[in-house]
């Protein structure tokens, strides 16, 4: 089956221009010519290319794709190959077709309780990582905090932090001793020892994205099986530190990466990820035997579905922010700032979006930010916006936003990885994208700042302050650090250099059977502690 074929079989033309209508289907011209020959050599239509300057290209159906590659699929929705099956649910279906085919998978997408209790979600977005090292995205995160687990963890929900594989750590003002569980293992049946946490932590530390945060620790010592002792400078938030999945405790072979968590990966592809219970988990034995994780890109929200006759409840959740960062190298006057923070702000209230809170943007929750009213907003002048390019739809939204008020917003898409991973040195004026803290937020603001690669380049080139704070930070206690925070983010909205322009909003469908479920704008996803109530 070609995708391309049935996306052009359903515009349901027969007269066109090839330019128009490769454009539409986001293929060179040269490469839908190829299409329609190799098609019309299949017998699947005949093909008359356009002779002379407006005249249109013609094409006679002999086979209705859309019926003969909807059997094919819907032969292919069974319990066995469900799997390699969904792929096909995003293709450009005739309405009617879409809509079989998708109640056909619903109706095999939920817990099935003839041999395991099992749960599969359709979400939108696949993991981008399966190292807990490299995690910087939340659909990461989301799914591998079921996988491996930390010394320590802090829950947002109760501003709380717990012990998970340390038993207990004791934080003193140069060292930190660290006692581990006894009955700590790793997926493959070996135990946990304080080498391991040793290994992992120098692995850290050499890391390009954590060898910052880590930066105080000058030696660790190995003192017997289950207790290792580190000796640090300056490291007041070291117990936030080791709360962040990126310092999870892993070992690696030559196959695989292999955590300590309530589940293990038993199969990870771009389609699917599936999730089994480790049954020699240290924690409490979790109610589910098995999550599967089904990867739908056009799907709109994420789905938990038990059964057709399930009810609903709508969880409105608001987590996570987009920003504006102003790039070092933007051209950009201060009126010119300060008119498009001040349209940005303004936006909530004009573009349609269910994912938007039309409530006063903030980046820390205590305290949202407003720009006053500016006497003169400046015009007919072009910016330069930078942006990870899945957002598109959101960029050209703003981009016909600007051009209301003659401004010209020339957009700059980069892929997903040199977003997280850049400095982002391409010329442009802004940056936008989007940030959710899942630790302690002072914490994370912190690491936003010193520890986000592309913000701290472009911070400390417009705001030299922020080399000054940095040593307020690490010799104050973290308990003392949202006055710092609160007192760096003023600043820096004041002058235009960072600022959120809305907080993401999202209704969570979550069925009424499924309790304790942990909320978040990407779904829950605390599996491990999930009941399933009949």
């Amino acid at each position: 089956m070609e995708q391309l074929l049935l996306s052009f079989y359903n515009l349901k033309i027969t007269a066109f221009h090839q330019s128009s209508v490769s454009e539409q289907l986001k293929v060179s011209q040269k490469h839908l010519s190829r299409s329609l020959k190799r098609w019309q050599d299949s017998g699947y239509l005949t093909f008359k290319s356009a002779r002379g300057r407006g005249n249109q290209s013609t094409v006679q159906w002999f086979v209705d794709i859309d019926t003969l590659y909807f059997n094919k699929v819907n032969a292919m929705l069974t319990p066995y190959q469900l799997s390699d099956a969904i792929q096909y649910l995003t293709w450009d279906w005739s309405i009617h077709h879409k809509q079989m085919l998708i109640t056909k998978a619903n109706q095999l997408l939920g817990v099935s309780t003839a041999d395991v209790d099992k749960l599969v979600v359709k979400k939108r977005y696949a993991p981008l990582y399966s190292h807990p090292l490299e995690v910087v995205d939340i659909n990461s995160a989301n799914i591998l905090s079921n996988v491996y687990d930390t010394l320590v963890a802090y829950d947002k929900h109760s501003n709380q932090y717990h012990f998970k594989i340390a038993q207990h750590i004791d934080f003193y003002d140069d060292h930190a001793v660290i006692y581990l569980r006894k009955n700590i293992y790793f997926h493959d049946g070996t135990q946990v020892t304080a080498e391991d946490i040793k290994r992992c932590l120098s692995h850290a530390i050499a890391f390009q994205e954590t060898k910052v945060l880590l930066s105080p620790i000058v030696s660790m010592e190995v003192i017997n099986k289950l207790t290792l002792k580190i000796y640090y400078n300056d490291f007041s938030y070291f117990k936030d530190v080791l709360c962040k999945l990126n310092l999870a405790i892993y070992k690696q072979d030559k196959q695989q990466i292999i955590g300590t968590g309530p589940f293990y990966i038993a199969m990870n592809n771009e389609f699917q990820t599936t999730l089994k219970s480790f049954n020699q988990y240290y924690g409490y034995q979790s109610y589910l035997d098995e999550v599967e994780l089904i990867y739908i890109p056009k799907l709109k929200e994420s789905n938990f579905m038990l059964s057709d006759s399930d009810t609903f409840q709508h969880i409105e959740v608001t987590d996570g922010f987009y920003y504006v960062l102003s790039l070092a190298q933007n051209k950009l006057s201060d009126l010119q700032k300060a008119t498009v923070h001040y349209l940005f702000q303004q936006s909530v209230h004009h573009l349609k979006d269910i994912h938007t809170s039309k409530g006063t943007p903030y980046i820390l929750k205590n305290q949202p930010l407003s720009l006053k009213p500016l006497n003169k907003l400046e015009d007919h002048f072009s910016i330069t916006i930078v942006y990870p390019s899945y957002i598109e739809k959101k960029m050209l939204q703003y981009k016909r936003y600007l051009k209301r008020y003659n401004i010209e917003a020339v957009l700059k898409p980069i892929d997903i990885m040199t977003s997280f991973k850049s400095e982002i040195t391409v010329e442009g004026d802004i940056y936008i994208h989007g940030m959710f803290f899942s630790e302690a937020e002072s914490f994370e603001y912190f690491t936003l700042l010193y520890q986000n690669k592309t913000m701290h380049h472009h911070l400390s080139q417009q705001y030299p302050l922020l080399s000054d704070y940095y040593a307020t930070y690490i010799t104050t206690d973290t308990r003392e650090w949202n006055e710092l925070n609160h007192a760096i983010n003023q600043s820096l909205f004041e002058s235009h250099t960072l600022y959120p322009i809305f907080n993401i909003t999202q209704e969570v469908k979550v069925p009424n059977s499924i309790h304790n479920a942990k909320v978040t704008t990407a779904g829950f996803y605390n599996f491990s502690e999930v009941v399933i109530k009949r």
